[in-house]
């Protein structure tokens, strides 16, 4: 069976590799021509080419299909040990085994590289399944001590005789372990998409309604409650609820680390053509050069990813006055665009 080598020879090794076969086809040919036909023998050649072809660049197996025509013409056709040949049918013997030999060398190296190419492509899937699952095992088994840290902090708060210092200590432990549990479902559900394991399951759903949720789910982020406006008759949006509220919450949450819980945040949702554009402004400072929009966090890609499995857009930006903005912009279905 043939093996192809994972990495071709340089073309000087290629070519030194050709030269060492054909001098063992030709001693093969000059062993056995006194019992075979010419025929067979030109086969050991042409065989020889093959082998190079799977080791080797095009341009040694093009030299190894030269020199098998010119070793056979030179050892094994009368008169041997000349370029001369006896019989002008031979001619056609030289031309059609170059032909043969170039195209054999063509296929072999087309083959070769087809076989590389699924192994890098096996390889790669492997490395991400491995690394998905290695992903959703160590979220997993991250979420169960972040939730008794959470109750721990939330118990130890409700103590009625513990100090203001050991409270705030407290307080600040059950803050970052939530934003860590935050952390810890982003990346879950960003590994998701990139593994394609997220469906889409799309139904009806009041946009209004979608924000409100979100706006509950993040409830004690802001010190200030969200602003919120919704256009008047906005179309029902005809989407994946539970994906567009994730990626609302995660729009909140993004402005809530950044902006500071203490900024004011705006909410809005309107119909812009046959799209439903989503809207998350703050008073913060804004996305820096180094972050904006692209490099803004987990969340924001998470943002990303929902809106463009909808068919939708993202943009992120900086407001002309003060703070921030993160806009998806969902496609309405026709009939959702005549309601």
């Amino acid at each position: 069976m043939l093996r192809f080598s994972d990495q071709p020879l340089s073309d000087w090794a290629g070519m030194g590799l050709a030269v060492v076969v054909t001098l063992c086809s030709t001693l093969i040919g000059v062993l056995t021509v006194s019992t075979w036909d010419h025929a067979n023998v030109a086969m050991i050649y042409l065989l020889g080419v093959t082998y190079v072809a799977s080791r080797t660049t095009p341009r040694a197996a093009t030299a190894a299909s030269i020199l098998a025509v010119l070793a056979f013409d030179i050892s094994i056709v009368p008169p041997s040990g000349s370029l001369m040949v006896h019989d002008v049918q031979y001619l056609v013997t030289f031309g059609v085994m170059l032909i043969v030999g170039l195209l054999i060398s063509s296929l072999t190296i087309q083959l070769r590289e087809q076989v590389a190419a699924r192994q890098a492509a096996a390889v790669a899937v492997r490395s991400e399944q491995i690394r998905g699952d290695l992903l959703s095992s160590v979220s997993h088994d991250l979420r169960t001590p972040l939730a008794s840290i959470e109750g721990a902090a939330s118990g130890l708060i409700q103590q009625p005789d513990i100090s203001d210092r050991v409270k705030v200590l407290a307080e600040t432990i059950l803050e970052e372990s939530q934003r860590m549990g935050r952390q810890v479902r982003n990346l879950l559900d960003m590994s998701r998409f990139e593994d394609g394991k997220v469906k889409l399951f799309k139904d009806w759903h009041s946009v209004s309604d979608l924000v409100e949720s979100a706006i509950e789910r993040t409830d004690g982020l802001f010190k200030e409650p969200v602003k919120v406006e919704i256009e008047p008759e906005l179309p029902l949006l005809f989407a994946d609820g539970i994906l567009v509220e994730k990626a609302l919450i995660n729009m909140l949450e993004n402005a809530a680390r950044h902006a500071g819980p203490a900024s004011l945040v705006h909410v809005q949702a309107n119909q812009a053509g046959n799209c439903v554009e989503l809207m998350v402004k703050d008073d913060g400072l804004g996305f820096s050069k180094g972050r904006a929009p692209k490099g803004s966090g987990l969340g924001l890609a998470i943002c990303r990813a929902v809106v463009e499995s909808h068919g939708g857009t993202m943009g992120a930006g900086n407001l002309s006055g003060k703070g921030a903005q993160v806009t998806l912009r969902l496609p309405l279905s026709q009939e959702a665009d005549r309601g």
